[in-house]
């Protein structure tokens, strides 16, 4: 019964120890993903931005066709 405990408490031991210095060796990674996550974050402001222009250019084109065509509906009714 007690190699049943102690194999898996043995290898669960192994494992931590090969994760400790995890953290350490990983400071470039960290900063290379800090700086691609400020790239990404810059290209979806100016996503953001060309959205905003183009869905406030179609409200403004809709507007400007519905008079247009209200205007030539009411030329075309009065003659």
């Amino acid at each position: 019964m007690m190699k049943f405990l102690l194999i898996p408490i043995l290898m669960l031991t192994f494992e931590a120890s090969a994760l400790a210095g995890w953290f350490s060796h990983d400071n470039q990674r960290e900063h290379q993903l800090e700086q691609q996550l400020h790239q990404e974050q810059h290209y979806n402001n100016d996503l953001t931005v060309i959205i905003v222009v183009l869905g406030v250019g179609c409200v403004v084109t809709f507007i400007a066709g519905t008079i247009a065509g209200s205007k030539t509906r009411r030329e075309s009714n009065e003659n």
